[in-house]
């Protein structure tokens, strides 16, 4: 039994022995970061900080803060606040602030150059110019303040960066100028809009009382009066004025623009001027005119020049017309789709046949080329009484037109 016993002990220690042997076997020793031996540092809690330690081949680069300009800013601005009464016949009040250019000066410069001027001087809004640039702008009254700023090449440095502030004046044209005023005393008096200077007036785009100054007095407008010197009037000047039934038109204008009469519903007469070449597209569109006496020298009559003039009866037409645009006597078409009644009755040509029926004359102008009732100035030795045909002369008295 001893023995036995003996055996047993000596069998568990054996057992123990294998275990002991087998467990160290399976330890595997860690050999140290070659790359960070002797580093102390603890590990980084954030791995993704795109590198930024101590040892990273990234190198940080931190802008200057405040880096040093290399050119000036120069900055046109317009600037407005107005309360007009709009299509809904309600009152509305509009505040406007565009920057229309930038220029970048060089930080060594000798001021503004030609170039700058050219391009300062070209800034328009909706077809119309500035007559002057502030560099104050008066907050309180919503207005330029200071005098105005002389550019002048190389006159001075620019020195920091700068705002100049659009002033419209009572600029009508690049040179030319309106005022409005009163004419007569009581009922004859007549609210009188005159335009004064050389060349052209404004292309206006936008019909509004903000863009074509005195657009917010057209119901008082009474009288146009256009003086010598002006050779244009340009995109809607005095398109919408429906009161108007005195105009006075000086003889170096030689163009109609585009919707320049447009809308005057008063007018009954329209004769136009003596030097005129160029009746513009719309440019007696919807107006009550019930007729239309055309220079000798008129050369042509745009597209919809008299778009539903539809009380327009007699046109006394220039042996020197060339041109009829499309539609230039079209009635209008009205809202159901069918055709506006024209009133047109007779035409007069201060030309022969042969000169009228020369005229190319654009498609739908069926009221005005294919009317019965056109008479032409007789050819030269025939009598219009010895030998009927459809001719005209003036009546002397009136100055009329009849057949005869």
């Amino acid at each position: 039994m001893k023995s036995y016993l003996k055996l047993l002990l000596a069998l568990l220690v054996a057992i123990c022995c294998i275990v002991s042997v087998a467990s160290c076997a399976l330890i595997v020793p860690v050999e140290p970061d070659q790359g960070n031996q002797g580093d102390s540092t603890p590990p980084d809690d954030n791995p993704d900080d795109g590198g930024n330690k101590p040892g990273s081949d990234i190198e940080i680069v931190v802008p200057d803060a405040n880096p040093v300009a290399e050119t000036y800013l120069v900055d046109f601005v317009y600037r407005y606040h107005t309360t007009y009464i709009n299509d809904f016949n309600r009152m509305e009040s509009k505040e406007f602030n565009e920057r229309s250019l930038r220029l970048e000066i060089p930080v060594d410069n000798s001021g503004f150059t030609a170039e700058n001027i050219a391009a300062i001087a070209a800034i328009t809004h909706n077809g119309y110019g500035f007559k002057s640039w502030h560099a104050e702008w008066n907050d309180a009254e919503f207005t330029v303040a200071g005098d105005a700023y002389e550019f002048v090449a190389g006159q001075a440095p620019i020195t920091s960066d700068m705002t100049f502030y659009a002033y419209r004046g009572n600029l009508a044209g690049a040179n030319a100028t309106w005022e409005i005023y009163t004419e007569g005393e009581g009922k004859t008096a007549e609210t009188v809009l005159k335009i004064s200077g050389e060349g052209s007036t404004f292309d206006f785009t936008a019909v509004t009382d903000i863009d074509i100054p005195w657009y917010s007095q057209r119901s008082s407008i009474s009288k146009v009066v256009v003086d010598e010197g002006i050779t244009r009037l340009g995109s809607n000047t005095f398109h919408g004025l429906f009161n108007v039934d005195i105009v006075e038109f000086p003889e170096s204008l030689v163009e109609l623009g585009e919707s320049s009469l447009r809308g005057w519903t008063k007018l009954k007469e329209f004769v136009a001027p003596k030097n005129l070449k160029v009746l513009g597209v719309s440019a007696l569109a919807e107006t009550n005119i019930s007729k239309a006496i055309l220079n000798e020298g008129l050369e042509e009559i745009k597209e919809s020049a008299f778009l539903e003039a539809l009380k327009l009866e007699t046109i006394i037409v220039p042996s020197t017309l060339k041109v009829v645009g499309t539609a230039a006597f079209h009635p209008g078409v009205q809202e159901s789709g069918s055709l506006n009644a024209s009133a047109i009755d007779n035409v007069y040509s201060l030309g022969t046949e042969a000169q009228f029926k020369a005229i190319d004359i654009g498609l739908d102008n069926s009221w005005f080329s294919d009317l019965a009732s056109v008479y032409y100035t007789p050819e030269e030795g025939c009598d219009p009484v010895a030998t009927p045909g459809p001719y005209w002369r003036y009546i002397e008295e009136t100055g009329d037109p009849l057949p005869y």
